[in-house]
C-alpha cells in the first residue's frame, strides 16, 4: 500500500490509482507513476509511505523535496536583440528617436494588462 501524509502539500503530488495497491512477486520490481503539479511557489516537502500489508512493521518512507519557483508572467525585449536603448547625445528641448521597438510577451495562459511608466530619476 502506498500513501501520502494528507497535508495540504500532498495534493500537489499524485499517485496513479492503479499504483496505490498492488502485488510484487518475490525478487521482483514495480514502478510507480508519480505526478508533481505544484500549486504554490516555495519549498515543497512530502513523504510517501510504502507499507507491506501482511506485515505492518515493514514500511519504507520516501521523502520528496522540491524548490518551486514562481514563473514569470511576461517577458520584455527590444526588437533586434539589443540590450540597451541608447539615444546618444541629445540637446535639451529636442526630440530624439532611437528607432527601436519594445516587444512584450505574455508567458501565461491568462490575459494580462500592462502599464508602461517612465522613471523620472
Amino acid at each position: 500500500k502506498v500513501s501520502k501524509t494528507g497535508s495540504s502539500a500532498s495534493f500537489d503530488l499524485h499517485i496513479g490509482k492503479a499504483f496505490r495497491h498492488g502485488l510484487i512477486r518475490p525478487h521482483g520490481t514495480r514502478e510507480l507513476q508519480l505526478t508533481f503539479r505544484p500549486s504554490l511557489a516555495g519549498p515543497f516537502l512530502e513523504t510517501i509511505s510504502v507499507h507491506n500489508v501482511l506485515d505492518p512493521t515493514d514500511q519504507v518512507v520516501i521523502t520528496v523535496k522540491a524548490a518551486v519557483t514562481k514563473r514569470g508572467t511576461f517577458h520584455a525585449a527590444l526588437v533586434g536583440g539589443a540590450a540597451i536603448l541608447d539615444f546618444g547625445h541629445v540637446a535639451p528641448g529636442t526630440r530624439a528617436s532611437a528607432g527601436a521597438r519594445l516587444m512584450l510577451t505574455n508567458t501565461t495562459k491568462t490575459r494580462r494588462t500592462y502599464v508602461i511608466a517612465i522613471d523620472e530619476a
